[in-house]
């Protein structure tokens, strides 16, 4: 539950949805990347693919979203952003950076 709610923030962020629901669990999470996806498809392709740059998400895998004609654009994209979310809450759990000495002005 609490990856969910800091994915929720994350996402909510990068993707500007205004919309805040009390409680996030992933069912709802992916409702409202869904919704703002197909929002931003319809008029704002460019802004939607920006986004998804700045949410690390493998421009391989959206190429081959976007050219495969059987799958559900929408709901395959964004798919793709939660799962790269949760990918990167994951590594920043079990990957501890110790700080750098030296860089200290």
């Amino acid at each position: 539950m609490e990856d969910v709610e800091k994915l929720s923030g994350i996402i909510k962020t990068q993707l500007e949805i205004d919309q805040v629901e009390e409680e996030s669990d992933y069912q709802n999470l992916l409702a409202m990347i869904e919704k703002r996806v197909e929002e931003l498809l319809e008029k704002d392709s460019g802004l939607l693919f920006s986004y998804i740059y700045r949410l690390d998400v493998s421009e391989q895998l959206v190429r081959q979203v976007m050219s495969d004609d059987n799958l559900d654009s929408v709901k395959s994209l964004s798919k793709l952003i939660i799962d790269r979310q949760m990918q990167r809450l994951h590594t920043k759990k079990t990957i501890v950076q110790k700080p750098i000495r030296g860089w200290e002005w």
